[in-house]
């Protein structure tokens, strides 16, 4: 049975602890590179659409994600594993294809450009995980301290740096279901004017909030330099910076949208506002 038939959520640990074990480098290379594809696979149908026919599309064959190298990389691209994740995964995914495809390396050690790889493999201080959890008397779990991958053999470092991969990328499928992807529904135009509109308000009044937090930086800027006797030239461009700021904010608080934007360079804002407002209304009397 393929390796990616057996993968099971509830016995993944079970499944990764057995093919690691008393095997030769290739086989622990090739069954790593194998489980981490696999569960690949399994946080990109976590997030897609639900589908087996696109899936059967997509992950099958020659289909566009039907290889570990754009599994890896769709799933870095959409943003659900971090870059640490990716580079790790695109290291092993190397020292894979050495084994796959240069028969006559049997141990990692045989092979310079593989040592150079394992070598590359590390595991951040704060992503370290606790292989096994033990527990203080009171109940609380005993901190252990992190396990340093400087003097190991590159064989053990290896199966460390993937085990501790594999544990998050399991996490992994457990916080993609809260990011899980449905169909697109059109909107009504009208609510989607609506939508503009509340959304070009919002834009507006953080930008507002934005120059507020700016002009205050100024003010000490130039309050810094009227003390120390700067250039005259300095204190004038810092007072005209917070009067175009003075202005913008006089404009917004008379009820105008505070904008430097391209729709400004094409209209006047507000007059972009009533067009969305009437419409709106043409719209609803329709």
């Amino acid at each position: 049975m393929d390796i990616r038939d057996e993968i099971d959520t509830l016995r993944w640990i079970d499944i990764v602890e057995e093919e690691i074990n008393l095997k030769s480098d290739r086989a622990l290379v090739i069954t790593s590179a194998s489980i981490l594809e696999t569960q690949l696979e399994k946080i990109l149908k976590c997030f897609m659409l639900s589908d087996n026919k696109i899936d059967e599309r997509l992950f099958t064959n020659n289909a566009p994600l039907a290889t570990f190298s754009s599994k890896n990389l769709m799933c870095y691209y959409i943003g659900i594993i971090s870059e640490y994740e990716y580079k790790t995964i695109e290291t092993i995914r190397k020292i894979r294809n050495k084994f796959a495809h240069e028969i006559e390396i049997k141990k990692m050690s045989d092979s310079q450009s593989i040592i150079d790889l394992c070598n590359n493999l590390t595991i951040p201080k704060e992503l370290y995980i606790q292989e096994k959890l033990v527990f203080e008397q009171n109940g609380e779990l005993k901190n252990m301290k992190k396990e340093s991958l400087k003097n190991v053999d590159i064989q053990t470092k290896f199966i460390k740096v993937f085990k501790n991969l594999t544990m998050y990328l399991e996490y992994r499928t457990i916080e993609i279901y809260e990011m899980k992807r449905i169909e697109y529904k059109n909107i009504p135009y009208i609510q989607m004017m609506r939508d503009s509109k509340e959304k070009l308000i919002k834009l507006s009044k953080k930008l507002y909030d934005t120059e507020l937090d700016y002009k205050n930086k100024l003010m000490l800027e130039l309050d810094r330099l009227n003390k120390t006797n700067s250039e005259r030239a300095k204190i004038e461009e810092k007072k005209k910076e917070i009067q175009d700021i003075d202005d913008k904010i006089k404009a917004y608080e008379e009820g105008h949208l505070f904008y430097s934007t391209i729709i400004e360079k094409v209209c006047d804002s507000q007059m972009f506002i009533d067009i969305i407002e009437k419409s709106v209304e043409a719209i609803e009397e329709d």
